[in-house]
């Protein structure tokens, strides 16, 4: 994990808002993002891309950009970009804004309003998904489908609250996150993707902030299939579960005298059902025998409940059938 020297937090500029997109190999659409971020109604922002060692001409695209500070470093995965941005900032509130995602124009203005009302020092936005020309709002994690209603109200989260969601999930992918200064942690370099569970914990264990929920969607994510990954070291698409769970272990190990048996237990179930859901799974569905069952029986390990034990089994015998159903296909004549 990477971290920064606290006194990074007392030096900044009030008022200022520091944002970050990391790009890797996203040259279709980063200057959709970046342009999205220099629109906003906020008066006073700072945009930092940190080019995280594209080769698709993404360096050419973002030269032709005003108004930004580039960061070009070799590709080390999103979290080490996202970092890199984090060192230079000057805001006194930090956005990371993914490079496949746009923001409102009103999404920096809307949310440091109710933050400052609400005496927050984090602010969370609802956001809406694009596809075929259809825009829902999106209800995937805790805090979405509980708030995500016919109310348009900000809604206050108190240290409590934002505990226990953070323990279930995350509060929301990167883009939909503001932080003042004082409560920003830095994100885990090993995981290249999904990096927001490690992050948004060590913020809520280290120093209990507050939140408001605004859930009216304020920015719009990648449509499904088109969100590409900054790749590092051995980070393939089945690797992802092992990495989380790895990251949230050590979020865990680090908090641990403050966390109840409960809370133990309910980290316990989210880093299995990362490892289940984005390793185990998919490689069961690729016939990857023998890793797939490497990853269910460490999942049945972090979380001795029976459940673990049938997703095992069924995840054996799911990579058989496809293994003999290969096997049969390349029979054929």
């Amino acid at each position: 994990m990477d971290n920064l020297d606290d006194s990074w937090r007392k030096d900044f500029e009030p008022g200022l808002v520091s944002v970050i997109i990391p790009t890797y190999n996203r040259a279709p659409v980063v200057t959709e993002a970046i342009r999205s971020a220099l629109a906003q109604s906020w008066p006073r922002i700072e945009v930092i891309v940190v080019d995280d060692g594209s080769t698709d001409g993404t360096a050419s695209d973002l030269a032709r950009i005003s108004g930004i500070t580039v960061i070009q470093q070799p590709n080390h995965g999103v979290g080490a970009a996202r970092n890199a941005g984090l060192r230079i900032a000057r805001g006194e509130h930090i956005a990371s804004l993914d490079s496949d995602d746009v923001w409102h124009a009103d999404f920096l203005s809307t949310l440091l309003a109710v933050m400052r009302e609400h005496e927050c020092p984090v602010g969370i936005a609802a956001r809406a998904r694009t596809i075929a020309g259809e825009t829902c709002v999106v209800r995937d994690t805790p805090i979405e489908r509980m708030f995500v209603t016919g109310d348009k109200s900000p809604v206050f989260l108190n240290a409590r609250e934002l505990r226990m969601i953070t323990i279930a999930s995350v509060l929301s992918t990167n883009p939909g996150v503001i932080f003042h200064r004082s409560v920003v942690e830095p994100w885990h370099t090993h995981v290249r993707t999904i990096d927001e569970p490690g992050q948004h914990a060590r913020v809520i264990f280290r120093h209990a902030p507050s939140a408001v929920f605004v859930p009216t969607p304020l920015w719009e994510m990648a449509p499904r299939g088109q969100d590409e990954v900054s790749l590092a070291s051995r980070n393939d698409r089945f690797d992802l579960g092992w990495r989380l769970s790895d990251a949230l272990d050590a979020v865990e190990n680090e908090a641990r005298p403050q966390l109840s048996r409960a809370e133990r237990s309910a980290f316990a179930r989210k880093r299995a059902d990362w490892l289940v859901g984005d390793t185990a799974f998919p490689l069961s569905l690729q016939g990857c025998a023998l890793s797939s069952l490497r990853a269910y029986t460490h999942a049945l390990l972090i979380d001795l409940r029976p459940t673990r034990a049938f997703q095992l089994i069924a995840g054996a015998v799911r990579s058989l059938r496809v293994r003999l159903g290969t096997a049969e296909k390349n029979r054929l004549p």
